[in-house]
């Protein structure tokens, strides 16, 4: 055990992502919650169950070279799979938490689920994937090995047999009649038959309770599997005719699932070996990129992972992308353009323009690019990428009037595209050399979101031109009152506001993107803070606390930095929020009370007044003695101060 809680302790994200790879390390850990029954061999195998679309047994175990291996019953071809990530992180978090993980007995359940020649001893025989029979040299004597069963058999004995048990079990017939069928090339049949698999399995509706495992999650491992022997067989065009309809109905059962996201995977791997065939198959270039282009603007969940990749492929040349784009204006103009007010943005018609630009550019018509991007403009809220055309192609005037008119137009309802033509005019006044109207747009952002890194900000840009202590003034005036700092008459700047106005009138009222009461405390709190203000600090603490309950960021970060200038301040909030945690009642809240009252007892000892530390936690015993816990916590406390 020893060996194994070493190892277990040193593993990493970085060595699991070797083993597995990201994307399959990702899924792994969802499925943490979901192992079940962990235990471990005498020799240091770990195994489980863990609750995925079915029940499934998982063993993971390291080798004599410390490097990771394992064994699973789900349909996972290749280990790792998501599974046995999900064993090895459960059993480090066991492991990293204190606990034990208990030994494998062979009278548990679990025991007749591991594969043959696992022993309670150890000496764990784990079938190869090339040899799944396995060997003599490999499994041990009684083991029966099934290789050595049917070498003994006649030619007749085992055409009987496997008649038998095609009868008897319908997995085995359908797999003899594909293999042959494959063999042959005649694979209408599979084909036909795949179909009404897929129906079937897209039918339910796709949802999963983990507490009481119940459920439906659609199985596609063996349409994956006969996906990829068709495409090895040469089947492209099967393939993309059966991933049509894979595309179609899984769109609508992942959008109807109520899961852990385990449906989107699954359709995820299914069309991670549709996109193969497309290049493959007897489509043109340019049909195959329509084809991708149109399932990708379908995609509302990040199901074709490896789409991006296929379309940067050097078969796909400007030519085919001149009849791409040639296909994408049919498609625009094809498209109805929606009665959109200044709150509705048309969204198809955005997919499309975008994917049309991508077209122009990838076919060597970058002109057409911004004559497409004024046509749509106010249809899709496209300014920013208008804008940057326009800037990229060196037309600056045009670009600031597009800045301005973008805004004007979605001041009221689109933040986002405000902040962005924002920057956008800010740069184009920096070109021009104008760092007064920079300036203003640095404060415009400011008075938009306050925040700590946006005030750095205006005092940079301020400080250039020589006026941050007017700015600094308005700042003041306004976290006070709400009031908008309005700029002064030309030649009197310098009584009062001593930006320009912008070019684009601000949003109408105080405080324009946020509701809310003044002084507006917990940005003056961390102004002063910021300016080392400490008289300021503790002032304006006091009046925020007066009318707003305690929030916990700005009572740290107050406590903290006065803690030398004004220390009774400090202990007086180290107290409220030590004594507040322990009100809740909750074991996990005195835990992180004892981390104020670490502070106070820090603080108490340098300024030479234990004897009201000491008091103070008799008082708290007084108080609390019933809550046993907490008595834990203050003894643990007062040990470490003896230690001390």
């Amino acid at each position: 055990m020893e060996r194994l809680r070493t190892l277990l302790q040193q593993v990493s994200t970085a060595d699991l992502r070797d083993w597995a790879g990201d994307t399959i390390l990702q899924r792994g850990r969802r499925y943490v919650t979901q192992v079940a029954e962990l235990a471990r061999t005498s020799q240091g195998e770990l195994a489980a169950l863990v609750v995925g679309q079915g029940l499934y047994t998982t063993v993971v175990f390291f080798d004599d070279n410390d490097m990771l291996g394992g064994w699973c019953s789900c349909p996972c071809e290749f280990v790792p799979c998501k599974h046995a990530v999900a064993v090895i992180l459960a059993a480090a978090e066991r492991v990293r938490q204190g606990e034990d993980i208990p030994s494998l007995q062979m009278t548990h359940e679990l025991w007749a689920l591991l594969p043959e020649g696992l022993s309670a001893e150890g000496d764990a025989h784990f079938p190869d994937p090339d040899d799944p029979c396995g060997s003599l040299a490999e499994l041990p004597p009684g083991a029966g090995n099934i290789r050595q069963i049917l070498a003994g058999k006649s030619r007749d004995d085992l055409l009987a047999l496997l008649v038998e048990l095609a009868g008897a079990y319908p997995e085995v017939a359908r797999r003899i009649r594909e293999t042959a069928a494959l063999e042959t090339g005649e694979v209408d049949g599979i084909v036909r038959s795949l179909h009404w698999e897929i129906l079937e399995i897209t039918s339910p509706m796709a949802w999963y309770n983990p507490w009481t495992r119940e459920g439906y999650l659609p199985d596609y491992s063996h349409v994956c599997e006969q996906l990829a022997a068709l495409l090895a067989k040469g089947h492209a065009d099967a393939v993309m005719g059966l991933g049509e309809v894979i595309w179609k109905r899984g769109l609508d059962q992942v959008a109807g699932s109520q899961d852990e996201g385990e449906t989107a995977i699954m359709l995820a791997d299914c069309m991670a070996l549709v996109l193969p065939a497309l290049p493959q198959s007897s489509r043109t270039p340019p049909q195959q990129l329509q084809w991708l282009i149109e399932r990708i603007m379908e995609d509302d969940f990040d199901l074709l992972v490896s789409g991006d990749t296929l379309l940067d492929s050097e078969a796909y040349t400007p030519a085919h992308w001149q009849v791409v784009a040639t296909w994408l204006e049919k498609q625009l103009a094809a498209t109805p353009v929606s009665l959109n007010d200044e709150y509705t943005l048309n969204l198809a018609r955005s997919r499309i323009v975008r994917w049309l630009m991508e077209a122009h550019r990838r076919a060597g018509w970058q002109e057409r690019i911004i004559p497409l991007l004024e046509q749509e403009v106010h249809h899709c809220g496209m300014y920013t990428d208008l804008v940057d055309a326009l800037l990229a192609a060196g037309q600056r005037a045009k670009a600031r009037q597009w800045c301005i008119e973008g805004m004007e137009r979605t001041r009221r309802s689109w933040p986002g595209i405000i902040r962005s033509l924002r920057e956008r005019l800010k740069k184009i006044a920096s070109r021009a050399k104008k760092p007064d109207l920079v300036a203003a747009y640095v404060a415009e952002e400011y008075f938009d979101y306050p925040s700590r890194k946006t005030y750095q900000a205006l005092q940079k840009a301020t400080e250039k031109i020589g006026c941050w202590p007017a700015v600094r003034a308005g700042v003041l005036q306004f976290l006070e009152t709400g009031r908008l700092p309005v700029s002064s008459p030309p030649g009197k700047e310098s009584e009062g506001w001593p930006l320009p106005p912008t070019e684009v009138a601000p949003a109408d009222g105080p405080a324009r993107n946020f509701s809310r009461s003044f002084p507006w405390f917990d940005q003056l709190i961390d102004l002063a803070l910021l300016e080392k203000r400490l008289d300021d600090v503790v002032s304006l603490y006091e009046a925020y606390r007066k009318q707003s309950p305690w929030l916990r960021e700005t009572d740290e970060a107050v406590a903290a930095a006065v803690a030398d200038s004004h220390p009774d301040v400090s202990l007086g909030i180290w107290r409220a929020m030590a004594e507040d945690l322990i009100a809740t009642v909750k074991a996990k809240a005195y835990d992180e009370a004892a981390v104020y009252l670490k502070q106070m007892r820090r603080l108490y000892t340098r300024l030479d007044r234990t004897a009201e530390w000491r008091a103070f936690m008799a008082e708290l015993r007084l108080k609390h003695k019933a809550k046993r816990r907490l008595m834990s916590v203050l003894d643990k406390l007062e040990r470490e101060q003896n230690i001390r």
